[in-house]
């Protein structure tokens, strides 16, 4: 292939392999408040339901984006909640976290980390976690291995 001054897509030079479609997932409404990386990478817990991990991805399907929010606990990597639509908002989080509360109720001290979107940044979202006594941890800005565990979750799923 000659050297072109312009970037090509790889599904232009090799059209037989699929192009990977992206959807932005984490936009942070500024006017909420952002918790402390309380996890601080440290993904082990000694016993299940100490510390839970969130996050939400998109999957393309023929009908379009289907956003998949798990609640995974830390100890054994088990989702614990999960919740799938198709908007990416508050209500999806609140369901996958109510899921995994429902299943498996909120130890005292419960860490819940998660990155700093907006589903989870919302008062809603905070109130619930203060109402069954469950701590926030978020991500630092733009760090993707700040939330590992749900990303390694996303590559198998995907």
């Amino acid at each position: 292939m000659r050297r072109r001054p312009f970037s090509v897509s790889p599904c232009c030079v090799a059209p037989s392999k699929p192009c990977k479609r992206y959807r932005n997932t984490t936009e942070r409404n500024k006017s909420h408040p952002v918790a402390p990386n309380v996890i601080q990478r440290d993904f082990t817990a000694a016993e299940p339901g100490r510390k839970w991990v969130g996050d939400v991805t998109a999957v393309a399907t023929d009908e379009g984006w289907l956003y998949v929010a798990p609640m995974i606990d830390l100890f054994n990597r088990e989702v614990i909640g999960l919740a799938c639509g198709e908007k990416n908002d508050q209500n999806l989080t609140l369901k996958a976290l109510e899921a995994a509360i429902a299943m498996h109720g909120a130890s005292e001290g419960l860490i819940h980390h998660s990155d700093r979107g907006s589903t989870y940044t919302a008062s809603s979202y905070r109130e619930s976690l203060e109402k069954h006594g469950i701590v926030c941890s978020m991500s630092r800005k733009g760090d993707c291995w700040d939330n590992g565990v749900a990303e390694s979750f996303f590559a198998t799923l995907k």
